[in-house]
């Protein structure tokens, strides 16, 4: 009896980590967050120009680092947005180590 209750509480459990999973990997950003947020990068990069300097190398060194860096910011958040899809995923291999590690156990 006492290994049917045990059973019963980790398949509940089971089902319970995966649904999280499920509604984890389908939720996204709001379309307007993305919106803030790449209007944010344009008008962060507009404002280095009113700040200009004599010379113009260093100026457009500047520019250029700025937009690279939020281009990079930006593009990770897509991609982090969806863990089970892309180059950048999670993948199956990851859980079943963790499913072989639990059955050691």
């Amino acid at each position: 009896m006492a290994f049917y209750t045990d059973s019963i509480a980790r398949l509940n459990e089971l089902s319970s980590n995966r649904k999280e999973r499920i509604l984890c990997s389908e939720s996204e950003l709001p379309g307007i967050l993305w919106v803030l947020l790449i209007g944010g990068s344009i008008i962060s990069i507009a404002f280095t120009y009113l700040f200009g300097t004599a010379n113009h190398t260093v100026h457009t060194l500047i520019v250029t680092m700025l937009s690279a860096l939020l281009s990079f910011v930006l593009f990770m958040i897509f991609s982090l947005e969806h863990p089970y899809s892309g180059s950048i995923s999670v993948k199956p291999s990851s859980f079943q180590r963790v499913i072989a590690a639990h059955s050691r156990e």
